[in-house]
This record gives C-alpha cells, structure tokens and sequence, in this order.
C-alpha cells in the first residue's frame, strides 16, 4: 500500500473529481424543478386570477350599464329638477313607477344588494327599498361613526361618475356603493345621483373559487393600494405580503382601477420540491455506488479488447513500444498514422474522380458522342435535351485579367460554377467542368421549349446579380442551344464557342445563340469581300480597306433599310475591324481606338462611315508599326525558340500559350515565325520535345517518364508523335540503345 500509496491516491482524487460532476447535476436539477415550481405556479395565480378577473369585471360592467341607462332616464332626470320643496301628486306617481322600475332591476340582478337614486333638490331617496327622506335612509343603513350624515350627503351631492364609495352598514357589514350622477343636468343644476349597492361577500365569493390551497391569499385593491376585498376576514394578508418568503402575482382589472393579486408563501412551493429533491439525493447515492461498482468491473475487462487491438496492429506492424511509453499511448499512435494514410488515401481518390469527371465533360463537349459516360465517371445526365453555357468571369472596373491573376481568377470560376448549381437545380439536371479560362455549364432539360431557355436565361441573370453584388465582379455567359440525346452537348457547345465573338459587338451579358443566328443572313456581306478587307488591314493598306468597306456600305445602305439590317451591319463591320486588327498582330483596337465606342445602332449613316474611316486608318496605323518593329533582322524569332526552349516541358505549352506571352493572336504568330525562319512554330516545339525524349530514351529513361518529363500529357499520345517523327516507337529505340 504504502509502494503504490501515489497509484491509490490518484485513483481517490479521480473519483472525489467525478463525484462532483453528479452532486452539481442534482443540485442544478433540485434548483430547475424549484424554478419550474415556481413558474408554474405564478402561471396557475394568473390563471386563476384571470377568471376571477373576469367574473367580477363581469358584474362591474353590467352595474356600469345599469348606472349609464338610469342616468340617461328622463323621469329621473325631471324629478332631479325640482328645487325646496314636496313633490307634487304627479311626482309623486313618478316616484312609484321609478321604485317600480327599481324593484324590477333588484329582483333580476341577484349580485346587487339594492339601488338607490338621491335627489339632492328635495333630499329624497327613491331605492327598490322604498321612498323616504335622506336622513331616514341613513339612519335605516348606513348609521356608523365611520362616516356622519353630513359626509354621506356632500358624497352625494357632488357630481360622480362610475365612483365607489367604501362603507358599513348599520350592522357593520361593509358595503361597495357604486355612484354616477346624471348625465344631462343643466349647468348650475345638481344632479341626481344613482347609487348601486353591493355586498362586499357577494366579492369575496368570487375570490374564493380561485383559491387552489388554504395558504393562499387573494385580495382586491384599488390604485392606492388600499384593500378593497379579501378572500377572508383576515387582517395579515398586507403585512404578509410584504415579507420576502411570499410570491405576489397580480393583474389590473379592465373595468375599474382595482388590481387583483394572489399571495402564495414560499413554503408551499418547497413543500411540492421537498419530495424532488429527496428522490435527487436517493438517485445521487445509488448512482455513486453502482457507478463505483460498474467502473473496477469494467476496469479489469478492459484490458482484453486492449490487448486484442494491440496484437492486431503487431500483425502488420513490427514497431515496438517505445521508452516511456504506455500500451494507450502506442495504440494512438499507430490510430493517428492509420487514419492519416487512410484519409490521404480517399483525398487522392477523390481527386482523381475530379479528374476524370472533368475529362469526360470535356470529351462530351470538345467531341460528338453517342454513349453515356455515367458509368465510367460518377456523371448523371438522364436528360433528353441538352444546352452549354460558357461562363467567363470579368473584373470590375481597370482590374484586367493578367493583373487579376489565376488564383484569383480560379476562385471566380469556384463561385460560379457553385451559385449557378445552386440556382439551377430545382429546374435543371446541372454538371458543371472548367474549360480554360471559361466555366462550362452542361444543362440537361426534359424538353427543348422557349420557356426552359427563357428560365435557363433567368437563372444566369440571378447568378451575375449575386456575382456583382456579393463578389464585386461579372461574368459573360454564352448559351448554346438545347439539342437532343448525349451528342446535343457537341452541337451547343460549338454554338456557344461561337457566341464568343459577339462579346466584343454586343452590349449585353448574355448571348444566346438562337437571338444571334439570324444576324448574319439579314444583309450582303460576301465573305470574300470581308476577307479582302482583312488582308488589306493585314499588310497596313487602310486605302484598299477604306474603299471595300465603303462598297459595303453603299450596296447595304441605298435608299430605306430595316433597323435590324443597319444593327447586323455594324456589328458586323466592327467585328471586320477587330478580326483584321487581331489577324495584324493588334489586340487592343476596341480598348485604344476611340471611334469604335462612338459607333451604335442611333449613329446616321453618315457618321457611320467616318468612324468607320477613321478606326480603319488608325488601326492600319498600328499594324505597320508593329510589322516594322517585329520584322527586324529576325530578333523575334529568335526569342520565340528561346521562349519554347525553356519552357517546352510544360504540357500545357502551345501556340496559343506561346501567342498570348507575346501578347499576339495565335494565327499571327504563326504566319510572321513561319516568315522569318520558314518553318512552322508548332513543329518547332514538336521537334524540341522529340529531341530532349529521344535522349532521355538513350539513357534508360522509361517510356511513361520521358513523355512527362518532355511535355507529352499521355504516353499514348507521345507514342503516336514518336513513331511518325522517327519511324519506330519508343520502346524500339530504348531497346537498340
């Protein structure tokens, strides 16, 4: 004991910690279940109270009724009139019908004690118990020291409306005199006073079917606080109700200024979490000692599936346990490094699901399929028609897409291609893949219908809303048309693709092939005409330029012609500048030349032709500019091989990739490389990869390895390259060597 007295002492500070976790749970129980109690019962007082409130607003607004009809009645009101003196015999009859009328209300209302109305002008009482002077009514009533005649006169005499008056009878029973005096006295008159007598039992009998325990208290008060009625004849409810051991809960009445409260002491509602909080500590005890029990149990079971674990790892593992380490600290480790491969496992899985889905979406558009590639892929697309839209996010404002940068650019294409999903799959069967520098959307649709494109539009609108206005940048989107079964996605995609070229001319965020297609068939514009003026823009000609453009516009424009032949015409005309810009080597005509923004459907004629001039010349301006400064003893050339030279490893590297370092169109590139070495820049970088994998072929380089290495994407692909380059395959060379 005393060698393993630490062990014991640890074991006892474990438990006496847990042992705390259950004494404070019962507490917290024991202290919520008081809570609950407590409210519960504050929420039955209010219950209660809310039935004795309406019962007796109940009575005080039927006496309210009783007192308005009375002090509207016209034979009190002219019996009110009569001033020092006797009634007469005709007032006389008066004053019976109104005790009459009087006895008929007493006898129908059973709450009321009797009713009364003073008459201040000859100091009679009329009153369901008969007619008499005033001071005789007092003396039969009211006679107390607690208020004189003199004090119950003034009170009467005074104007009052819906007042009551507190006072005792002549048995010292206490009584309620609800007072009103009549309504339509003329100014200087004093009017009658009707006076409504209640028993204040007739109050506490009402009291008494809310109370849900002899120790509860209810009372009546008025605004001062003064007691009006009690549940009993008890005169401690005041002064209990002001010790903190009581709970007070009380609500207004909504006929008068009376508040009816409940007083309930505290020692009820621990007498209902007594019983709670012995069951606490009888489940806290049982809970400590069968805990205890159940723990040194499964303490010595514990080790088997201990051991069983461990012998299992050692199976496939020969590592021991290290110094200082136990058999829970071995066991996490070698957890933690299973779990690590393991999760690394299902990322590389899953990555290369990714792949090979953006693959197939990508054969699926780039070529005419008829098979479905689901099963291969993970794709579903069950669909019977099928639409593309190209997506290409744009900056807001100067930012460019070179200084945007391809992170930036990436985390754009993410955005889209998740809020679009979003958007478009309550309506749509929706696979999204990136192409390039654009986003590709596949929208699968069970019919090819105006109202699915016109939905599909919407969803595209929402989307470069959320974009502009959550993520501060835009997004072109190209739509092709929705076209049946799997090899429809080739068609839309080359529809879309095509829509490209109406970025630049059209003022508007979204292209739809099927508003543009027609454009091209509403005028004459030959081809070839349009190609003439692109060579002559090519070689710096604006003259030979300037004059086909003008037969253009001559054969078009003579005499009237339709709006939308004007519009295609101008489209089409600055898509003839920009192409014979582009194919110059000058990318940057619609940024830099002016005129072009000055060109719109609302432009005359007239004014078309000038501008249209004028870009020409300044555009041609450019091109010989940039021929003059490319051509020069063929230094370009030359930067273009040392350019492919070190970077043809690279899979991605291409003409297209090679024009835009240069800051060149691709077929530009090409024609002015091929010019100044008479070769093509395509078999140039072929010729580089062939070389650098023919020796790494030499040197025992295996096939897979030199294709990467060389900028090949597959083996397959280099194979093919290789035996038509050198006439046998890699592997026949590696051998020989």
């Amino acid at each position: 004991m005393k060698r393993k007295s630490s062990v014991y002492l640890k074991l006892l500070l474990s438990y006496l910690g847990i042992l705390i976790i259950p004494i404070l749970v019962a507490l917290g129980i024991y202290g919520r279940a008081w809570q609950v109690i407590r409210t519960q019962t504050a929420r039955i007082n209010e219950n209660l109270l809310y039935m004795v409130q309406k019962e007796i607003d109940s009575e005080i607004k039927n006496i309210h009724k009783i007192e308005s009809r009375l002090a509207l009645d016209n034979m009190i009101q002219n019996l009110s009139k009569k001033r020092e003196g006797h009634f007469d015999l005709k007032d006389q009859q008066s004053l019976y019908y109104l005790y009459t009328d009087l006895r008929m209300i007493d006898v129908a209302e059973s709450f009321l004690n009797h009713i009364f109305v003073y008459f201040p002008g000859t100091e009679k009482i009329s009153s369901s118990l008969g007619n008499m002077d005033m001071s005789l009514y007092y003396n039969l009533y009211y006679e107390d020291e607690s208020m004189s005649l003199d004090q119950f006169r003034e009170y009467m005499t005074s104007r009052r409306y819906n007042d009551i008056l507190e006072i005792k009878d002549s048995s010292g029973q206490e009584l309620l005199i609800f007072t009103m005096s009549t309504l339509n006295a003329n100014t200087g008159e004093s009017p009658a006073t009707i006076g409504i007598v209640v028993d204040e039992s007739q109050f506490r009998q009402k009291l008494l079917f809310g109370k849900w325990d002899e120790q509860v208290h209810i009372r009546i008060a008025n605004s001062g606080n003064k007691t009006i009625c009690l549940d009993s004849k008890s005169d401690m409810l005041p002064e209990l109700a002001k010790q903190d051991s009581y709970i007070i809960t009380g609500i207004d009445s909504d006929e008068t200024d009376w508040r009816f409260e409940a007083v309930v002491p505290n020692a009820v509602i621990d007498k209902e979490a007594h019983e709670i909080q012995i069951w606490s500590v009888l489940g806290l005890f049982i809970c400590i000692i069968s805990g205890f029990g159940i723990a040194s149990y499964l303490a010595k079971k514990s080790y088997n599936p201990l051991k069983m674990l461990m012998e299992n790892f050692a199976r496939h593992d020969n590592s021991k346990i290290m110094e200082g380490e136990n058999e829970y600290q071995w066991l996490n480790r070698k957890m933690e490094t299973f779990f690590k491969e393991h999760i690394d496992t299902q990322r590389l899985l899953k990555n290369s699901r990714k792949t090979l889905k953006t693959y197939y979406l990508s054969r699926l558009m780039m070529e005419h399929c008829e098979k479905n590639p689901q099963e291969q892929s993970g794709i579903h697309l069950y669909s019977e028609y099928f639409a593309v839209v190209l997506f290409k996010p744009e900056p807001q404002g100067e930012l460019t897409a070179e200084r945007m940068g391809e992170e930036a650019q990436t985390l754009r294409k993410f955005i889209i291609a998740n809020v679009f999903e979003e958007i478009s799959q309550q309506y749509f069967e929706i696979e999204m893949t990136e192409m390039g520098e654009q986003e590709a959307a596949i929208v699968g649709m069970k019919e090819s219908s105006d109202q699915n494109m016109e939905q599909l539009q919407e969803c595209i609108e929402n989307l470069q809303q959320i974009t502009e206005e959550s993520f501060s940048f835009t997004c072109i989107a190209l739509m092709g048309m929705a076209s049946e079964g799997i090899g429809g996605i080739h068609e839309s995609y080359i529809q879309a693709q095509g829509m490209e070229e109406y970025v630049s001319l059209l003022d508007t965020s979204i292209i739809r092939y099927d508003k543009v297609k027609d454009l091209r068939f509403t005028y004459e514009y030959p081809e070839e005409m349009e190609q003439k003026i692109i060579l002559a823009m090519k070689a710096g000609d604006e003259k030979t330029a300037g004059q086909c453009m003008m037969q253009v516009f001559d054969r078009n424009l003579s005499g009237k012609v339709k709006a939308n032949t004007y519009q295609c015409l101008i489209f089409d005309m600055i898509g003839t500048l920009l192409k014979g810009a582009s194919t110059g080597g000058y990318n940057h005509a619609y940024q830099e030349i002016s005129s072009l923004e000055q060109i719109s459907v609302k432009t005359p004629a007239e004014r078309a032709r000038e501008c249209f001039l004028d870009c020409l010349e300044q555009i041609c301006m450019k091109i010989r500019q940039i021929h003059s400064k490319a051509s020069d003893d063929h230094v370009f050339s030359k930067k273009v091989e040392e350019y492919v030279t070190a970077n043809f490893t690279d899979p991605d590297l291409n003409i297209s990739i090679t024009s835009q370092h240069f800051k060149m169109t691709p077929s530009y590139l090409s024609s002015l490389y091929k010019k100044q070495t008479g070769k093509s820049l395509l078999e140039f970088i072929n010729n580089v990869r062939m070389d650098f994998a023919e020796e790494l072929l030499k040197k025992g380089v295996s096939v897979s390895e030199a294709a990467e290495r060389s900028g090949f994407r597959d083996s397959a692909g280099f194979i093919r390259a290789f035996k038509k380059k050198k006439g046998i395959t890699p592997g026949q060379l590696k051998r020989e060597f």
